[in-house]
């Protein structure tokens, strides 16, 4: 009389072949299918300040310009302030740069909001329509992160389907070939 029932050889052997199934099943679809968050942390990096840029020795004169030179020394916090703090903050560039703000500090409800503000506005001048291709790119990386991929799809589709821009279009493909 032992406590333990005996198990058939058969249950043993298909229990093992099911553990190990599903163990190469997901050690497999880790290694050729990365998580939401590896593409993330491998494909987001920071836009660089190309409306403002800053130079050494240039003395700081304006709100805009000390905002841009937070963002670009990654204070982020301060960044944010001071592009609230100006006179034009709802103009293209400045909601771009605060969005870009809040996505590096993993604010994606905030990052989201602005961008989508920046990718559907259509009275752009020529310096806001490459703001909006990569509003496009940045609103991709955003849904990645809250786990949205049907709208990261849609994102990372406009921008390899755009025939006019080349901003992150191969970046796109690769991104789209891991979440279809």
């Amino acid at each position: 009389n032992t406590r333990f029932m005996i198990v058939p050889k058969k249950w043993m052997v298909a229990a093992s072949l099911a553990l190990i199934t599903t163990f190469g099943v997901w050690t497999i679809k880790s290694l050729y299918y990365p998580s939401h968050e590896a593409i993330y942390e491998t494909y987001f990096q920071v836009d660089r300040n190309t409306i403002y840029p800053v130079v050494r020795g240039e003395s700081i004169k304006t709100i805009e310009f000390r905002a841009f030179v937070a963002y670009e020394a990654h204070n982020y916090y301060k960044a944010i302030n001071l592009f609230n703090s100006v006179k034009n903050s709802d103009e293209t560039h400045i909601i771009y740069y605060k969005a870009l703000c809040f996505l590096a500090l993993d604010k994606t409800g905030e990052a989201i909001n602005l961008l989508n503000n920046v990718a559907i506005n259509n009275k752009l001048d020529n310096t806001s329509v490459s703001l909006k291709e990569k509003a496009n790119w940045y609103l991709a990386m955003a849904y990645l992160k809250n786990n949205e991929t049907a709208k990261a799809v849609a994102r990372l589709s406009i921008i390899e389907n755009n025939p006019d821009s080349n901003f992150k279009k191969q970046e796109a493909k690769e991104v789209l070939n891991y979440l279809k």
